[in-house]
């Protein structure tokens, strides 16, 4: 994938502009969801809180550059899914 800052991430999606259906991974899907670390968080504050008998409670800091996370988001905000190419590819196509 070769993205490592975030300048890069935004040269790999003005390459993806261009592109009118797209070939993914399956492996790659699970990470198309949206992560919302505020509620994983809480929900960790809440099992922490139980098992500590005291409150917990835990704000994600300084997240760390995320590129797979950040073209997930990318392509979920882009494209759909079409079809199954094979047991191991997607195919998918851009939203109108």
């Amino acid at each position: 994938m070769d993205v490592d800052r975030p300048s890069q991430l935004a040269r790999k999606f003005s390459d993806m502009q261009s592109m009118e259906y797209i070939l993914l991974p399956a492996r790659v899907a699970q990470y198309l969801g949206v992560t919302d670390l505020d509620s994983i968080a809480k929900t960790d504050s809440e099992s922490l809180s139980q098992l500590f008998l005291f409150p917990v409670t835990l704000h994600p800091h300084n997240q760390p550059f995320d590129a797979i996370r950040a073209i997930g988001l990318e392509i979920v905000k882009t494209y759909s899914v079409v079809d199954k190419c094979t047991d191991n590819y997607l195919i998918l196509k851009r939203n109108r």
